[in-house]
């Protein structure tokens, strides 16, 4: 590569801006998928308990099919998640347990509940 070159000069703060390697790329595109209130939901879920049917995420969500079934076909674009024909109907379950090994940090840091108090709420209508 040239000397001087975006990829190789670095920014004032010291970061280059070389392009993401395919692991960092490939986390992004994980935490993309993650990345909607419902979707983290639904992964929660299936790291609590995998192989679950999207009716079984409907009922445990309360919310309906057609929804549920979107934000799914999100999550498997972003290889998160991968279903499994069983019969009639499709079980999903997580490609990866550190998906769900990273929802549980964020929501049940140091395996206590949302109450820690060091730890920063994530609700966003909550001073921080």
């Amino acid at each position: 590569m040239a000397q001087g070159s975006p990829a190789t000069v670095a920014s004032p703060n010291g970061v280059g801006n070389a392009a993401p390697t395919e692991s960092v790329s490939n986390a992004v595109a994980i935490l993309k998928a993650v990345g909607h209130p419902l979707r983290f939901q639904i992964v929660d879920l299936l790291a609590r308990r995998p192989a679950r049917s999207v009716s079984e995420l409907c009922d445990a969500l309360d919310t309906k099919q057609p929804i549920i079934s979107q934000q799914l076909s999100i999550l498997r674009r972003g290889q998160v998640v991968h279903g499994r024909r069983n019969g009639n109907r499709v079980l999903y379950s997580l490609k990866s347990h550190r998906v769900g090994e990273i929802v549980r940090v964020l929501t049940e840091p140091n395996g206590r509940s949302n109450g820690h108090a060091d730890w920063p709420s994530l609700r966003s209508d909550t001073p921080q």
